[in-house]
């Protein structure tokens, strides 16, 4: 995946791609031109979209291509951007928006956010292996994804936090800002949610707000039930030893969970899995399960599985929104299907994003 400095080459002779370079930001005045997200801007008036540097048009162009590619490789090269969205007393949070050109060309404009574990890092959406690489797939489909780290967390922490203090209201009310900021800088009318653990509990509140969010994808979920070893007498006495609260992060155990897939994923896990964590979600499985409610949702969802955890997300599926998600098991997937062996993770995505272009009707 590619940034986008490396990119800002001069495209002269591209004349059709600078055309439809040009529309995009005509066309973002036409995305949506029936909805309110224009609403959503209130509190961004005085923030620069940083995707703004791709469609200066002054010497050199700024393209998505160099000249030795062709237009239609242009339209799926895959861009990143960082944005530090405001959330509330002067704090911001860190987000990654991952897109194509196709993804400023779609009508209507589409946008999924990805919301994961604490155990983890916004960067496992964004691994660079064939199959694995969630930002990247979405945005070839020509949709803009967001991922993001909590409060507290991953590019969010900073030294001296309680993790405690990440709360999950707390975060409830940064990811809420978060989809405004989506839909009004994107020009988006609904988000897609696709949400793992604590990720998917936050998607099922976020999935209370029919006029924002389109769908809601969980995985990976501990709903009526988890690892009993996380509600030991000895796990709870080492979590009350930990300074500030933070676990450190053991990448050799989320490893484990790739049960098949390629050395390169595993690599990748080993790199980018390390600091420290958020305890908040494992404080909340010791108050008692479930800690979430997913009746509230009121958009269509899907529930994806594993057989080994097969009753307790039937279970969720069952008690999403008011008349149930639709679930569907992979065979032979364990915990985190989406990145287990290249097969597992192709059934799961080709699933997800199946459902994201045909979610049924509510």
């Amino acid at each position: 995946m590619e940034t986008i400095r490396p990119l800002a080459l001069a495209l002269r002779r591209h004349a059709a791609e600078i055309l439809l370079i040009s529309m995009a930001f005509i066309l973002a005045g036409a995305a949506g031109a029936e909805t309110d997200w224009r609403e959503d801007g209130a509190g961004f008036e005085a923030i620069e979209d940083p995707a703004r540097e791709l469609f200066s048009l002054p010497e050199p162009l700024r393209p998505f291509s160099q000249r030795t590619g062709s237009p239609e490789e242009s339209l799926d090269k895959v861009l990143t951007v960082e944005h530090d969205v405001p959330i509330e007393d002067g704090e911001t949070l860190h987000v990654r928006e991952t897109f194509t050109l196709r993804s400023w060309l779609r009508q209507p404009r589409r946008a999924v956010l990805f919301l994961t574990t604490t155990a983890i890092t916004a960067d496992l959406w964004r691994i660079p292996v064939e199959g694995y690489d969630a930002a990247g797939m979405a945005a070839r489909r020509g949709l803009f994804a967001f991922s993001v780290d909590y409060v507290g967390a991953g590019d969010n922490y900073r030294p001296g936090l309680d993790a405690l203090d990440s709360t999950f209201e707390r975060n409830q009310k940064a990811l809420k800002a978060v989809v405004r900021y989506i839909r009004y800088f994107r020009a988006v009318s609904k988000i897609d949610l696709v949400g793992e653990s604590w990720g998917g509990a936050h998607a099922t509140q976020l999935a209370m707000d029919t006029t924002r969010i389109r769908s809601c994808v969980l995985s990976s979920m501990a709903y009526k039930s988890t690892n009993p070893r996380f509600l030991s007498p000895d796990f709870v006495a080492m979590l009350k030893r930990l300074p500030d609260n933070y676990i450190p992060a053991n990448p050799e155990m989320l490893v484990r969970m790739t049960t098949g897939a390629p050395e390169a994923v595993k690599d990748y896990v080993r790199r980018t899995q390390t600091g420290l964590r958020l305890t908040t979600q494992l404080w909340q499985f010791q108050e008692g399960l479930p800690h979430f409610d997913p009746g509230v949702a009121r958009v269509p969802g899907l529930v994806i599985a594993g057989p080994a955890e097969s009753a307790d997300h039937r279970m969720l599926a069952a008690d999403y929104g008011s008349s149930g998600a639709e679930y569907f098991e992979i065979d032979g997937a364990g915990h985190a299907p989406r990145l287990e062996s290249p097969e597992t993770a192709a059934r799961f995505w080709d699933k997800v994003f199946s459902f994201l272009e045909t979610p049924p009707v509510p």
